[in-house]
């Protein structure tokens, strides 16, 4: 039988402070983007920075909230999932990534991990 897994594990820069939202049945989301360097390749003018949408649910958003400022360095670890929607009458698709746990990266003021729990609720 084939199986098929989704992980990922990002390591970067927070871009702004995350954004906490709270669905109509008070489930906590955070949003924001991770910032990661990418070295030039050869011949080209400077290097680049690419971003990934980051969605944290649950107990994972409010920690990420109280700790994460632009500019911290993290590890988000979670899975991708691709959202559409409508806009001006085109189909748009974006791919973010869920996050279920975050590590704060040099920084030890900060306490080190914040992992999903049981009670959070990750909707499918």
């Amino acid at each position: 039988m084939l199986t098929h897994n989704n992980h990922v594990q990002l390591t970067g820069r927070v871009g702004q402070r995350p954004e906490l939202h709270f669905l109509t049945d008070g489930t906590p989301v955070a949003r924001l983007r991770l910032y990661l360097g990418v070295p030039p390749i050869p011949g080209a003018y400077d290097r680049t920075d690419q971003s990934f949408r980051i969605v944290a649910w649950g107990e994972v958003a409010r920690q990420l909230c109280l700790r994460a400022t632009k500019g911290n360095r993290v590890t988000v670890r979670g899975h991708l999932r691709n959202r559409s929607f409508q806009r001006d009458g085109q189909t748009h698709v974006r791919t973010e990534i869920h996050a279920d746990y975050f590590q704060h990266i040099g920084n030890p003021a900060v306490p080190s991990k914040i992992v999903l729990t049981s009670e959070t609720v990750n909707p499918s």
